[in-house]
């Protein structure tokens, strides 16, 4: 650069001055050119040490501020702790609090510190952080002003010299949160401890994170030994026969716990088997809520309870609602046989008396002139031979007309009750304890030949039922209650509109439907209808819009049991007053695990 011929010049000069008369400057060339550059190397290195002393400064000044802007964001008091147990330092930013009264305590003693009742602790405490060479935390309550305050103390070795670093840092109001949440818990704890319900909180695998003491209970387990056990070891249908959770991919979709934590959707109440701890099953009804953290589906809550008493309950409920049904249709039966055997009576009479006649006529036909007469008959006088037959040409043909009629009529009758007797004794068949397939609408058309003394007064009955409709896997028992009920209550309505005068006669119409993996059945009628304000009571039990003695208010509520909790269907309502009632009873074509196959 422009400073190498200064310096060369310089060095030349000097050299001149101390060698004078000696060797010729020219054959020294090299040698100052190689000097010349040793010096650039050097004024090159001092500009980089100095530009990195420049630049190390800069960094640990803004290091310098970042360790001071994390001090005073540390709601510590930072004391230095010589040998001696004198404070060197202290730091307190944003802690004045602490040291109200004592604002210097720098050069003296630890025993000076604000905290007369711990200070014991406190050197203790410094004291086996120096033999140690290893930090320690504790906590130590401040007394003597208006409430008691909490602190907590941490002591750390320094590596160099003898100084020992003690934080100290007010707690009071994180404690009294903790004490509070703590407390907070309890009560929840107590509260869910006192649920009848068992209450069962899992996580995104299934595994156990909270259970209620009903929850244990109901499985026989104890509440420590089920924290961490997946809950599907507790389902009948999702657990491997020695007890142990099994739930392949194919039985996901019927899982409600599953599928809760998959979608993020609540699960209605359905019906579950569960199992107890020495794999005793037992009904459940139960329901799954989805938990969220940072809205993200975190786990599930599973609420359940025993419903073996109340599945005894209603059973014995719904039989008596079956007896008071057919106690109900009781006279009508009685009136839909007595016709058909009435007449069956005055045509058994008519054949009788008729077949006398021609016992009568046949026996004179077969004597002829002059042959020996034959004995007579025991009630008859012998004619004698060539008498006229008492019976004349046209009451033979008479009896030869109406004798086929009468036998034609007998048969009917008698089909007809023993059609009657037929559905009779299937609509009251005890049924099975698990679901069969059965035909639908043989079912539906038992129901109807049953119930019509209840409905043939007032309206006429059509049905429109699906001869492509599979067999529909349920209790048929029971969906005989809820067709029963359902046309029961269309006549009634019908009953109270027309008030039973035969020029007004309503209309019921009865449907079957296949429709997308469901048996729709639907029960219609042109009666009163329901008005919109008691819509929502109808499933409730005793709830009842009919005369005093003209129902229970048990109908609907079973109907709805029945269908929803035995049979995973659904039964739903339109009506509008003065237009008539529509409920429509879906039940799935398929059990659910083969619908999840």
């Amino acid at each position: 650069g422009s400073g190498e011929p200064k310096r060369h010049h310089l060095l030349e000069r000097q050299m001149r001055r101390h060698l004078r008369d000696r060797p010729d400057l020219g054959d020294l060339e090299p040698f100052l050119q190689a000097v010349s550059e040793a010096y650039a190397e050097l004024d090159e290195e001092k500009a980089l040490i100095e530009r990195a002393m420049e630049l190390s400064s800069r960094d640990l000044l803004r290091a310098n501020h970042e360790i001071r802007a994390v001090l005073a964001a540390l709601p510590d008091l930072i004391l230095e702790i010589d040998a001696n147990d004198r404070i060197l330092g202290c730091k307190s930013f944003g802690t004045d609090g602490i040291l109200t009264g004592r604002p210097n305590l720098i050069g003296r003693p630890v025993t000076d510190l604000p905290f007369p009742g711990s200070i014991g602790q406190i050197r203790s405490g410094v004291d086996l952080v120096r033999a140690t060479r290893r930090p320690i935390s504790f906590d130590f309550r401040s007394e003597g002003g208006a409430a008691e305050e909490i602190y907590e103390a941490r002591i750390i070795p320094v590596d160099v010299g003898e100084v020992t670093l003690m934080l100290i840092r007010d707690i009071t109001f994180r404690r009294r949160t903790e004490d509070a949440l703590r407390s907070q818990e309890a009560l929840m704890r107590t509260i869910l401890d006192s649920a009848r319900e068992g209450i069962w909180g899992v996580d995104r695998g299934g595994a156990t994170v909270f259970v209620n003491r009903s929850a244990a209970q109901l499985v026989g387990w104890e509440v420590s030994d089920l924290i961490g056990r997946n809950i599907h070891e507790m389902l009948e249908s999702q657990s491997a026969g020695d007890g142990a959770a099994m739930v392949p991919a194919h039985q996901e979709s019927t899982c409600p716990i599953c599928r809760a934590l998959a979608t993020g959707t609540p699960e209605p109440v359905r019906r579950e088997t569960f199992r107890r701890r020495h794999g005793d099953p037992f009904p459940a009804q139960c329901s799954v809520n989805p938990t969220y953290l940072e809205g993200e589906v975190a786990g599930a809550v599973v609420t359940f309870n025993d419903v073996t008493e109340q599945l005894r309950m209603e059973t014995q409920l719904l039989q008596a609602q079956k007896l008071e049904s057919i106690g109900q249709l009781a006279a009508g039966i009685a009136h839909e046989i007595n016709t058909p055997t009435q007449y069956l009576t005055d045509n058994i009479y008519f054949l009788r008396d008729s077949f006398q006649s021609l016992r009568e006529f046949v026996e004179t036909c077969r004597v002829s002139p002059g042959s020996e007469e034959p004995p007579a008959s025991e009630g008859t006088e012998n004619p004698g031979p060539g008498t006229t037959p008492p019976v004349p040409d046209a009451d033979i043909d008479f009896l030869l007309t109406e004798i086929p009629l009468a036998i034609d009529q007998s048969l009917e009758g008698l089909s007809r009750v023993s059609t009657i007797v037929r559905a009779m004794k299937e609509f009251s068949h005890p049924g099975t304890h698990e679901k069969v397939p059965v035909d639908l609408n043989q079912a539906i058309r038992n129901t109807v030949t049953v119930s019509r003394n209840e409905w043939k007064y007032v309206a006429t009955l059509d049905l429109d039922l699906d001869p492509e409709l599979p067999l529909v896997p349920c209790y048929v028992v029971d969906l005989n209650q809820v067709f029963l009920n359902l046309i029961v209550n269309a006549a009634h309505a019908l009953e109270a509109r027309s008030k039973g005068a035969r020029e007004a006669m309503g209309h019921i119409r009865v449907t079957s439907r296949s429709v997308d993996g469901w048996a729709e059945i639907q029960v219609s009628d042109d009666g009163c209808g329901i008005p919109a304000q008691q819509l929502g009571k109808i499933y409730d039990p005793f709830f009842t819009t009919k005369a005093v003695g003209k129902g229970t208010g048990q109908g609907l509520a079973i109907a709805h049991s029945v269908v929803v909790s035995k049979h995973e269907g659904t039964i739903d309502v339109r009506s509008e007053v003065g237009r008539g009632t529509t409920f429509t009873v879906r039940i799935p074509l398929a059990l659910p695990e083969a619908r999840a196959a």
